[in-house]
């Protein structure tokens, strides 16, 4: 595979996702080991400006009820993160959004979840998701 010149890597990211709406959540994946890869070059500004920009796309994806792209969208905001300035609530938007995904993922919410509560134990929206992520998949839901 060629080396994909950074100002490419959110581009080439984009179309990585958006041609794999079928296994979004493995794509997801694969997508935020290679942002992970490309932006660790980036100058901790950069990362910080990138962030900002995925998280509003990824708000306006939830606004439009688009689940599984904005899932996509913090995961990629979440591996550009610089070191030492993780945002947890980056972790609980993505959890709301597996929730209401058809069918819903109450795993990966609980898995979210956790790791915004490592973060920040005090995350109330965490608590709260997480506790219907496991009430739902106590029900069979």
């Amino acid at each position: 595979m060629p080396l994909i010149k950074l100002p490419e890597l959110p581009e080439r990211l984009e179309a990585f996702v958006s041609d794999n709406k079928r296994g979004i959540l493995v794509g997801a994946a694969a997508a935020a080991a290679l942002a992970a890869a490309g932006i660790a070059y980036y100058a901790v500004a950069e990362r910080k400006a990138l962030t900002a920009r995925l998280r509003l796309d990824a708000d306006a994806a939830v606004q439009a009820d688009d689940f599984a792209r904005a899932a996509a969208l913090y995961t990629r905001a979440l591996a550009a993160q610089p070191r030492g300035e993780q945002d947890s609530s980056l972790y609980t938007h993505r959890a709301w959004c597996y929730a209401n995904m058809q069918p819903p993922r109450h795993a990966l919410v609980v898995r979210d979840c956790d790791a915004a509560l490592a973060m920040d134990p005090l995350n109330s929206m965490a608590v709260l998701r997480r506790t219907v992520a496991l009430q739902a998949m106590r029900e069979g839901k």
